[in-house]
């Protein structure tokens, strides 16, 4: 986009571009993440104008980017009861002219698709769903109006994530919003991330939204005569539900499928400064949500609750969105890196924008991209003015964005944690996998050197890796200890910003000879607590651990004597499915089988003669399969039948024969001749020196 001159003065006298629109693109859609740096649909291409049903979809489908700008109504099949729908494909702008067009039977679909903005449009009666986004990424969804759909108002599920929806109304609608696939869908899980604020949902029945797996904030909506309930949530999402207006409604907030928080589909929603008048059911909050400054910043287009009902008229297509501009970074964006230049996308009207900035509202100067130097941990506003093809001058709304800081922040695990989860899921069909140190990204920063210590004194012998990714995996982390680590951010000339020193522990569940119920193990990724007092069947200690929807695994550290055992996992087969079970020791796969009996029975797998040493991790693993849920009740531990002695005493040593220990583990070398007298372990066999 062509950046020409303007003075101060001019700028100062243009007309706004759109006086309707509010803050620009704000919340998760302006987060960076998945190889985007935000959400700019079809930025800088062409601006095309279509009126026909042809040219949308010729220009929807386009592998270019568009901004594409609908001049009038379209009908479709949805009238006649009919599936019908347009593809989107990524980087594209779909705006209504005017103060919007209608969609009559006809809705939006993308899959797979990423970058993608609609704006100012109505959508009634489309079969099956008004939009639907299935594993998309970056959506922004502005100034709509949906209602009368078959299925699905506006649906986000197969794992899409990082979504605005903003000053959209939905009405006269059954399922308004579904943020997941339901409770067994795992492409969900890590995903799901939206934000919806400024929209009216009114004589809607549910949905409004409805939350799993992921993170959800949801504020200064208004909610009326809402027949079921309002926000739903499910499957270990946390909400945010902030200076919402509830009035004449059912059931603000709902616990969608279970109020037990030991089970899988149990999630978690906040409530901030909301407003119920007339309502019926629950308003009661769990009490926890999420720390919304991790992914952007919003306090200056949050409005007080009581001003929330009075925002009605803005609410919808409206005239002026054609020209109102998206903005890059987007509104409230954080950790925006070294040498990035604010800019606008194309618009109906702007043919060219000049860009003001500074580090306060009424400091802004023309931006001269030659001398600007952005520095880090520092709030900028800007805005742009627009020139049309006649000279006039349109100036846009002011926005902001921060710059990342000079160092790493945000880590993960986050500072001070004390229960760490030190195994993730990486795949649906795989076993969990060391969890990776994460954080946000240092303000121009060419690459990043990682230290881990188990000491808070951290030296460069410390060092684990270098990376230009901000993650790295490091080697199988202990149980139980208490690991302090830095990253340290290198500039492209050498220069070297120290990081802050950050902490986390670990649960340990030690155990010896005898029976472990799994519930006391230490649980990672996709496993919870389940009671089984023989309703369904009888566990031995009435509680099981579900495995639901992927991976998990369940860690024990072994605290008895080395010697090889024979390891018994008691599990519950279900006739759904054949999901599978690994065990390792450490990071070694020792056993593997699947619950393929289909019997509904709890049943029986052993793994004969498992050398163990004090301080090993045993792990079970699993991944579900066809619906089948992995419950998982005890494992029973007890000497290898037949053993002649104590075996392997130290762990990885399993590779090297003729290696002398003390029953203790000690190792002692080789020689046998310059042993004292006592007994000590050869190769796995007990050995009495006299």
């Amino acid at each position: 986009m062509e950046n020409i001159r303007i003075s101060l003065l001019a700028a100062a006298m243009a007309l706004p571009l759109c006086a309707a629109a509010q803050h620009g693109l704000a919340g998760f859609a302006t987060y960076a993440d998945f190889g985007l740096d935000g959400t700019t649909g079809g930025g800088d291409g062409q601006v095309v104008r279509v009126s026909t049903r042809a040219e949308l979809e010729r220009y929807a489908r386009g592998s270019e980017p568009y901004v594409i700008i609908i001049e009038n109504d379209l009908e479709g099949g949805g009238l006649n009861d009919q599936k019908d729908y347009v593809s989107i494909g990524s980087n594209k702008t779909i705006v209504g002219a005017g103060d919007g067009v209608t969609l009559n039977g006809l809705g939006f679909d993308a899959n797979g698709q990423s970058n993608i903005i609609v704006r100012n449009l109505a959508v009634r009666k489309a079969k099956p769903d008004g939009m639907a986004f299935r594993d998309c990424h970056h959506v922004w969804i502005d100034h709509c109006d949906l209602s009368e759909c078959d299925d699905g108002a506006l649906d986000f599920t197969i794992g899409s994530s990082y979504m605005t929806v903003s000053w959209t109304r939905f009405h006269d609608h059954d399922k308004v919003s579904v943020c997941n696939s339901g409770t067994q869908h795992y492409e969900d899980y890590g995903r799901q991330r939206v934000t919806y604020h400024h929209c009216r949902f009114e004589n809607t029945t549910q949905r409004n939204p409805r939350i799993g797996y992921g993170l959800g904030h949801v504020f200064n909506n208004y909610y009326t005569r809402n027949s079921s309930y309002c926000v739903g949530y499910h499957t270990r999402a946390k909400v945010i539900v902030e200076n919402c207006y509830f009035e004449n409604t059912n059931t603000p907030f709902e616990q969608m499928y279970s109020d037990d928080p030991m089970t899988a589909s149990y999630a978690d929603v906040l409530s901030l400064g909301n407003k119920f008048t007339g309502v019926n059911g629950n308003t009661k909050d769990t009490g926890t949500g999420f720390d919304t400054d991790m992914y952007y910043d919003y306090k200056f287009a949050l409005d007080d609750v009581a001003d929330v009902p009075g925002l009605d008229g803005k609410v919808g297509p409206v005239a002026g969105i054609e020209d109102a501009p998206v903005p890059f970074p987007g509104d409230g964006a954080i950790g925006i890196d070294a040498g990035v230049t604010p800019w606008c996308g194309n618009t109906a009207s702007a043919d060219t924008y000049r860009y003001f900035i500074g580090t306060t509202e009424d400091g802004m100067a023309e931006l001269d991209t030659a001398t600007f130097d952005m520095q880090p941990g520092t709030t900028y506003y800007w805005k742009a003015v627009g020139t049309t093809a006649d000279g006039t001058a349109m100036e846009s709304e002011t926005f902001r964005f921060t710059t990342a800081q000079a160092k790493p922040t945000w880590p993960v695990p986050a500072d001070g944690e004390l229960h760490a989860e030190l195994r993730e899921v990486a795949q649906e069909r795989a076993a969990c996998v060391p969890a990776s140190l994460r954080w946000h990204r240092a303000f121009g920063t060419e690459y990043y050197k990682v230290y881990l210590s188990d000491d808070e004194q951290i030296d460069e012998s410390d060092l684990i890796g270098e990376t230009e990714a901000t993650e790295i995996r490091p080697e199988a982390l202990k149980y139980g200890t208490k690991y302090y680590w830095r990253v340290d951010a290198v500039a492209a000339d050498g220069t070297v910003t120290t990081g802050d020193v950050w902490s986390f522990g670990s649960d340990i569940r030690l155990v010896t000879e005898g029976r472990t119920e799994m519930e006391h193990a230490v649980l990672s990724g996709r496993v919870f607590k389940e009671v089984e007092n023989g309703v369904y069947f009888k566990a031995s200690n009435d509680t099981v651990t579900v495995g639901e929807a992927g991976p998990g695994c369940m860690t024990v550290t072994w605290n008895g004597m080395p010697a090889a055992y024979d390891i018994t996992t008691t599990y519950f087969d279900e006739n759904d499915g054949q999901g599978w079970y690994g065990l390792s020791v450490n990071d070694e796969r020792i056993d593997q089988w699947t619950a393929s009996a289909n019997n509904e029975r709890l049943m029986k797998h052993l793994t004969k003669d498992v050398a163990l040493n004090p301080g090993d991790e045993i792990r079970i693993d699993f991944y579900t399969d066809n619906k089948m849920m992995n419950r998982t009740d005890c494992i029973d531990i007890a000497e290898a039948a037949g053993a002649s002695g104590i075996t392997e005493t130290a762990a990885g040593d399993r590779r090297e024969p003729g290696r002398i220990y003390t029953v203790d583990g000690i190792y002692v070398g080789r020689d046998i001749n310059q042993l004292t007298k006592g007994v000590y372990i050869i190769d796995g066999k007990k050995f009495v020196k006299r």
